[in-house]
């Protein structure tokens, strides 16, 4: 993953200068230029099924299932924050 967010950060700074230097800016440069950040974005392995079925408009509830395993970790640290409220209530209340 490092060795992608690398590669896309490069391609950025490539596009920063190629708009800030007008003299070498022409289509076929531009055209290079998103050819490798598509090439860098498919070969990046931080994107889950969901995010590839998202991109084709699929339905709801064909993304369902990787969503509902991605959001998981996140949704059971509503549990923990919910048992902390009452402790620091009593905490602070004496």
């Amino acid at each position: 993953m490092r060795a992608s967010y690398k590669r896309i950060q490069q391609i950025s700074l490539q596009a920063e200068s190629f708009f800030a230097d007008k003299a070498d800016s022409d289509a076929r440069r531009y055209r290079e230029l998103c050819h490798a950040y598509e090439v860098a974005l498919e070969n990046s392995e931080n994107h889950t099924t969901a995010d590839f079925k998202r991109s084709e408009n699929c339905r709801w509830w064909k993304v369902l299932p990787d969503t509902a395993c991605s959001s998981f970790p996140w949704i059971t640290l509503i549990i923990p924050v919910l048992l902390m409220w009452p402790i620091a209530a009593w905490l602070i209340d004496g």
